[in-house]
């Protein structure tokens, strides 16, 4: 029986014989005698650079019949047309990059401008509307001006901006009747009051609040006119002791 000079497997090898064999390269197993060599990397080699040939046959195959010096200058053009279309890339990001930041830089002025606007829109409504609440209601601009315009805010209604009375929280105050309260309403409300109603003229206020209609001294009860609403609202608390009348 002749013994093969390379194996895959030592199972292909008697037993009896699987000693005379030592691992070569690729995982097979050769002969170890004088004469007998190794060639598996020599096969592998030659099994690569024939299907290397064979790709660039292929390859000359596809590019038969056109002139070597013009496919140069058609693949470097193409090279070039790369090059220039990388850079226009670049050039356009940059530029997109710049109108990018204008852009952002005029939102933000414009935006900003808007509430510079509209800040100065809405002290203009409130302090209108306060002026002509305390003018009509006789009351000192100059001071009392700043404390009717903390109580108020500006709201926006069907398209319109409206300056309206709020409360601590912020929300729309509740008048008479549920409805909301009017700057009128809440001026009167600050005539009655004791601190401000020192800054109204003509009211019968004095430090207590007290309408002109009571008559001072003697436990004599004061008389309030039937239709004055704000002596009425004053006086709530003496109307209900006996010390004020209603006529």
């Amino acid at each position: 029986m002749a013994l093969k000079a390379v194996v895959q497997s030592l199972e292909d090898v008697p037993e009896a014989f699987r000693s005379l064999y030592v691992e070569g390269q690729g995982g097979t197993f050769r002969l170890d005698a004088e004469g007998v060599e190794d060639v598996s990397g020599l096969k592998s080699a030659l099994q690569a650079e024939r299907e290397e040939r064979k790709r660039a046959e292929r390859r000359l195959k596809g590019l038969d019949g056109i002139d070597p010096d013009e496919y140069a200058a058609l693949k470097k053009a193409a090279e070039e047309a790369e090059k220039k279309k990388a850079a226009d890339e670049g050039n356009w990001k940059s530029l997109e990059q710049q109108l990018n930041e204008r852009h952002l830089k005029e939102v933000t002025k414009h935006t900003e401008r808007q509430k510079l606007l509209t800040a100065a829109l809405e002290e203009e409504l409130v302090d209108a509307a306060a002026s002509r609440a305390l003018a009509k209601h006789g009351g000192s601009v100059d001071l009392l001006l700043p404390h009717v315009a903390a109580r108020m805010a500006v709201v926006e209604e069907n398209g319109k901006f409206v300056a309206v009375v709020v409360d601590e929280n912020g929300n729309p105050r509740v008048g008479e009747k549920s409805n909301r309260m009017s700057v009128d309403e809440l001026v009167q409300e600050m005539k009655a009051n004791q601190d401000f109603g020192r800054a109204f003229e003509g009211s019968g206020a004095s430090g207590s609040g007290a309408s002109k209609t009571e008559k001072a001294g003697g436990g004599t009860p004061g008389v309030i006119a039937l239709g004055d609403e704000q002596a009425f609202l004053a006086n709530l608390d003496k109307i209900a002791k006996g010390e004020v009348a209603v006529q």
